[in-house]
């Protein structure tokens, strides 16, 4: 479904905004409708598997980095 560097839309978040800081890069919490690249696929066994995705600025600094479920986000067709 979900294809490395992809572009996706995050459409709901299943957790408060603390969860979603696990790297402690963010300079704020990713919300609905904004918008990342899918950077890497997390598995573990008997778990669902997450997805790493970045949202960068016009300038190319990230904004934020935050793993989510596939049932929160969309692919963005370019």
């Amino acid at each position: 479904m979900f294809k490395q560097y992809s572009k996706v839309r995050v459409t709901k978040l299943l957790r408060i905004n603390s969860d979603y800081d696990d790297w402690k890069l963010n300079q704020r919490p990713p919300a609905v409708g904004d918008t990342g690249t899918l950077v890497d696929f997390q598995y573990a066994h008997g778990v669902p598997v997450r997805y790493t995705v970045e949202s960068v600025g016009p300038d190319g600094a990230p904004i934020w980095m935050c793993d989510f479920e596939a049932e929160e986000l969309e692919m963005v067709k370019e």
